[in-house]
Protein backbone atom coordinates (compact mmCIF):
# COMPACT_ATOMS: atom_id res chain seq x y z
CA UNK A 1 0.00 0.00 0.00
CA UNK A 2 1.14 3.45 -1.05
CA UNK A 3 1.94 6.15 1.66
CA UNK A 4 -0.97 8.61 1.46
CA UNK A 5 -0.52 12.28 3.01
CA UNK A 6 -2.12 13.18 5.97
CA UNK A 7 -2.97 9.11 7.17
CA UNK A 8 -2.70 8.09 10.87
CA UNK A 9 0.45 7.36 12.49
CA UNK A 10 0.79 3.23 12.79
CA UNK A 11 3.64 1.56 14.96
CA UNK A 12 6.70 2.24 15.88
CA UNK A 13 7.32 4.61 19.47
CA UNK A 14 4.81 6.17 20.95
CA UNK A 15 5.72 10.09 20.77
CA UNK A 16 7.82 10.85 24.01
CA UNK A 17 9.00 7.13 24.91
CA UNK A 18 12.35 7.24 24.90
CA UNK A 19 14.51 4.58 22.61
CA UNK A 20 15.45 2.00 24.44
CA UNK A 21 19.77 1.98 22.41
CA UNK A 22 19.40 5.14 23.63
CA UNK A 23 18.99 4.30 27.51
CA UNK A 24 21.66 1.40 27.58
CA UNK A 25 24.18 3.68 26.13
CA UNK A 26 23.21 5.86 29.04
CA UNK A 27 23.67 3.05 31.27
CA UNK A 28 26.89 2.22 29.90
CA UNK A 29 28.54 5.58 30.60
CA UNK A 30 27.04 5.97 34.20
CA UNK A 31 28.87 3.02 34.69
CA UNK A 32 31.76 4.29 33.09
CA UNK A 33 32.10 6.86 34.90
CA UNK A 34 31.35 5.01 38.32
CA UNK A 35 34.47 2.30 37.77
CA UNK A 36 37.11 5.29 36.52
CA UNK A 37 36.68 4.21 32.48
CA UNK A 38 39.03 6.51 31.04
CA UNK A 39 41.82 5.78 33.46
CA UNK A 40 41.16 1.85 33.32
CA UNK A 41 41.22 2.21 29.52
CA UNK A 42 44.37 4.40 29.66
CA UNK A 43 46.39 2.01 31.52
CA UNK A 44 44.95 -1.34 29.45
CA UNK A 45 45.52 0.83 26.07
CA UNK A 46 49.54 1.47 27.44
CA UNK A 47 50.36 -1.50 28.87
CA UNK A 48 51.88 -3.33 25.63
CA UNK A 49 51.79 -3.16 22.16
CA UNK A 50 49.42 -6.09 21.36
CA UNK A 51 46.71 -4.08 23.92
CA UNK A 52 47.65 -0.90 22.19
CA UNK A 53 46.91 -2.33 18.65
CA UNK A 54 43.65 -4.29 20.11
CA UNK A 55 42.11 -0.67 21.34
CA UNK A 56 42.99 1.01 18.02
CA UNK A 57 40.85 -1.58 16.44
CA UNK A 58 38.23 -0.73 18.40
CA UNK A 59 38.43 2.76 18.16
CA UNK A 60 38.23 2.23 14.64
CA UNK A 61 35.54 -0.12 14.59
CA UNK A 62 33.59 2.05 16.28
CA UNK A 63 33.75 5.41 13.22
CA UNK A 64 30.35 5.53 11.16
CA UNK A 65 31.17 3.84 7.95
CA UNK A 66 30.46 7.15 6.07
CA UNK A 67 33.55 9.02 7.55
CA UNK A 68 35.90 6.39 6.31
CA UNK A 69 34.21 6.06 2.92
CA UNK A 70 34.45 10.32 2.43
CA UNK A 71 38.20 10.11 4.12
CA UNK A 72 38.66 7.86 1.14
CA UNK A 73 37.54 10.01 -1.68
CA UNK A 74 39.30 12.96 -0.26
CA UNK A 75 42.36 10.84 -0.18
CA UNK A 76 42.01 9.90 -3.69
CA UNK A 77 40.56 13.43 -4.49
CA UNK A 78 44.20 14.64 -2.74
CA UNK A 79 46.17 12.29 -4.61
CA UNK A 80 44.96 13.02 -7.53
CA UNK A 81 45.26 16.45 -7.16
CA UNK A 82 48.86 16.61 -6.06
CA UNK A 83 49.59 14.50 -9.23
CA UNK A 84 48.40 17.10 -11.86
CA UNK A 85 50.42 20.00 -9.83
CA UNK A 86 53.42 17.60 -9.92
CA UNK A 87 52.93 17.27 -13.74
CA UNK A 88 52.04 21.04 -14.21
CA UNK A 89 55.18 22.29 -11.99
CA UNK A 90 57.23 19.52 -14.39
CA UNK A 91 55.98 21.19 -17.52
CA UNK A 92 55.90 24.52 -16.15
CA UNK A 93 60.36 24.19 -15.41
CA UNK A 94 60.76 22.21 -19.08
CA UNK A 95 59.46 25.64 -20.61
Amino acid sequence: MKFKKGHKKLGGRKKGSSNKFTDIKQDIFDVWSDIDGYDKLVEYATASKQNFFKFVQLMASLLPKEIRQDIEFNLKTLINDVHRAETRSHQYMEN
